[in-house]
């Protein structure tokens, strides 16, 4: 059955009506979103003028996010710098430790080709006699006398460690300065770099700072080197000292008997003079009463010889040994003050 035409046309009125609340609603809720929307919008413009942009804290200057590359290329620069500076560090102590060994070889194996010469010199039965005469001086004139005597005939052997202890302080000296220009070219190279153009904003006082601090170091060190030459002295008398202990203990019974002999001041005056060479017969050995001493000396002469021989050699190995420890001692301490200063500058830098 068909629906009255009157029927239809109403319920089309009704949808025309509900089609137009819809779309009023929707056009509502579209102006609501622009509103909503321009308004977020119009907000985040205004905070974002009131935010100041990134920064980057780069020591006494701020340098803005815009710029970051050129901070970040800057430390690409530093960090290129401070390799070749540790490796060029690395090849100075690499040249130090070459050197040194060939320097302490060379002088102290020598001293040690010295040592037949010198006990050659201290056995002699001229030079026993001497030594045994200046020996009764020093306890009735309470002198050195004795000592010193040896000591001029350690000279042999004492001038080639003291010729390598020397040398090795030069050694010092040399790596040091080599250590002090190398942090300073790698300070003028981050110094030059902070002047060009491109880093204008970058701030260079620390560096010029703390390069100045490493010149006063610089003086340090080399005062620090007279060390070396303090503990070669200390050393040398060390050496002279343990012969002289052997030579005593040696004659001591023909020493003993010498200072209470009635003859003492014919023996004192015989005591003056250099030690004989070779088997030269010192004059005194001719004073009236002390020809019995003869065969003490004889006696003694026959084991001064391996024990000189073993002290001498025991004293050059503590020689070399004291040298070459302090040297490398010194150098560390060197090379790992300029590493610290050089990381304390890259620290300071980022």
């Amino acid at each position: 059955m068909t629906e009255p035409i009157e029927n239809v046309n109403e319920k089309s009125a009704e949808n025309h009506k509900v089609n137009q609340k819809k779309t009023s609603w929707g056009y509502l809720l579209a102006m609501i979103l622009t509103v909503v929307l321009a308004g977020i919008s119009y907000w985040l413009g205004q905070a974002s003028k009131s935010v100041p942009p990134l920064t980057y804290k780069f020591r006494n200057t701020a340098v803005t996010s815009e710029s970051g590359s050129v901070k970040e290329k800057f430390r690409q620069k530093v960090l290129d710098e401070e390799l070749r500076y540790q490796h060029k560090n690395n090849e100075i102590m690499d040249d130090f430790e070459f050197k040194l060994k060939e320097i302490i070889n060379r002088n102290f194996d020598t001293a040690e080709n010295e040592i037949p010469s010198v006990i050659h010199d201290l056995s002699g039965l001229g030079a026993c006699n001497k030594l045994c005469y200046k020996m009764v001086k020093d306890k009735i004139k309470h002198t050195d006398d004795a000592q010193k005597a040896i000591g001029n005939s350690l000279d042999k052997v004492l001038k080639h460690c003291k010729n390598g202890a020397a040398e090795v302080d030069e050694l010092l000296k040399n790596c040091e300065v080599r250590l002090a220009e190398n942090s300073n070219e790698f300070r003028s190279a981050i110094a030059a770099a902070l002047k060009s153009p491109e880093y204008a904003d970058l701030d260079i006082s620390l560096i010029e700072q703390q390069t100045n601090e490493m010149v006063q170091n610089r003086v340090y060190y080399t005062a620090q080197s007279t060390i070396l030459a303090e503990i070669s002295v200390a050393l040398e008398i060390v050496f002279i000292r343990s012969t002289y202990r052997i030579i005593s203990t040696v004659f001591a019974k023909a020493v003993g008997k010498m200072v209470g002999s009635s003859s003492v001041s014919l023996i004192l005056a015989a005591a003056d003079g250099p030690l004989p060479i070779g088997d030269t017969v010192a004059a005194g050995i001719a004073i009236v009463g002390l020809g019995w001493t003869a065969y003490d000396i004889h006696e003694a002469r026959k084991v001064l010889p391996g024990k000189l021989e073993a002290e001498l050699r025991k004293a050059v190995q503590e020689y070399r040994n004291g040298v070459t420890e302090k040297a490398k001692g010194q150098a560390q301490q060197m090379f790992e003050e300029y590493r610290n200063s050089t990381k304390e500058l890259v620290e300071n830098v980022f």
